[in-house]
């Protein structure tokens, strides 16, 4: 029984070692490790970032919006925050499929004095011609908006929920 608990053991410790190896991008930057033991081995991988949503802190790639999208559609996005340097522009983030499956056409805002509802619309590239295949990949993106007043004690809401 102790050769099976320990080859099991290893099988995992092998599975682990080879889903880390290639793309680094896919867990993160991580200081901090788990480990558990089981016999003679000892697998370690990273910890679950902390970010309340439990999705690896990435760098977003900066998009303009691109008017003229084909069926473009309402997104919810993953932040939106006023900037840090002017209170006055908010940095949305958002998760979409990539070009030319998806491209951002446009975000609405709308503003009162007590919110901020901002609506990011994705379409498809006009131009993608009919032999591209979009694969079903999520990637992170963030877009800058200039609001009319600064965002102060304004309630940012998602206009796409």
């Amino acid at each position: 029984m102790r050769r099976v608990a320990s080859t099991t053991a290893v099988a995992l410790a092998l599975v682990l070692a080879l889903a880390s190896c290639g793309n680094d991008d896919v867990a993160g930057p991580s200081s901090s490790t788990t480990s558990a033991t089981d016999g003679d081995v000892t697998v370690t991988s990273p910890s679950a970032p902390s970010g309340g949503s439990g999705a690896p802190d990435r760098e977003a790639e900066r998009v303009e919006p691109q008017p003229g999208r084909e069926s473009p559609a309402p997104v919810p996005f993953e932040s939106a925050e006023a900037d840090p340097t002017d209170d006055q522009q908010l940095i949305v983030r958002y998760w979409a499929g990539i070009p030319p499956c998806n491209v951002l056409d446009r975000v609405e805002v709308d503003e009162t004095d007590t919110a901020v509802t901002v609506t990011i619309y994705v379409g498809t590239d006009p131009d993608a011609g009919d032999d591209v295949v979009c694969i079903e990949i999520a990637k992170l993106f963030e877009t800058v908006l200039e609001l009319d007043a600064p965002l102060g004690g304004r309630e940012i809401v998602d206009g796409a929920l």
